[in-house]
């Protein structure tokens, strides 16, 4: 619908720019904490990356909270993934765990494409919240090679191509 986005990483707040140039706050209650709920009522510690779905649903890194929030469309925000501790766990939903969340990518199929950033990772959301390690190698380093064997050092960005080719990476450091 052309709105615009923004993580306000120092206010700890999602907004939100209209089609007039209008910004609103979308969710967030200016004080750096963790809580679910609508609008004001949540809070987010440092939220970094946003992407928004077809259906409206504002996804957000929240890299101080360790988690991956949506924010649906009626303005309640929910965590999708992260239990709140330092970690690199797959599972689904809370048992999974982050070290920094940084940028998020989606994909066609409604994947969350995740920079974990102080694992030195890729993970992936799927649509019904289980999360998996795309990329293995934890080390820092500039390794090219398959997903198994290439290394990355604080990644801070991600794409998904245009062809919806979820495999083929575009990040920044």
């Amino acid at each position: 619908s052309g709105n615009v986005y923004v993580a306000d990483f120092k206010n700890h707040k999602i907004r939100k720019i209209n089609n007039d140039g209008y910004v609103t706050t979308l969710a967030g209650s200016g004080t750096k904490g963790f809580a679910d709920g609508e609008g004001s009522i949540a809070s987010f510690n440092h939220p970094r990356g946003v992407v928004v779905d077809s259906s409206g649903n504002v996804y957000v890194a929240d890299c101080g909270n360790r988690r991956v929030r949506r924010i649906d469309s009626s303005g309640i925000v929910t965590t999708i993934a992260g239990n709140g501790s330092n970690g690199s766990t797959d599972g689904n939903g809370s048992n999974a765990s982050f070290n920094l969340p940084y940028r998020l990518a989606l994909d066609s199929l409604g994947n969350i494409y995740v920079t974990d950033r102080a694992n030195n990772n890729i993970r992936r959301i799927d649509s019904v919240g289980n999360v998996t390690t795309i990329t293995r190698n934890t080390s820092p380093g500039s390794k090219d090679g398959n997903i198994g064997i290439a290394s990355f050092d604080g990644p801070r960005g991600i794409s998904i191509d245009s062809s919806g080719n979820s495999m083929k990476y575009s990040v920044s450091f």
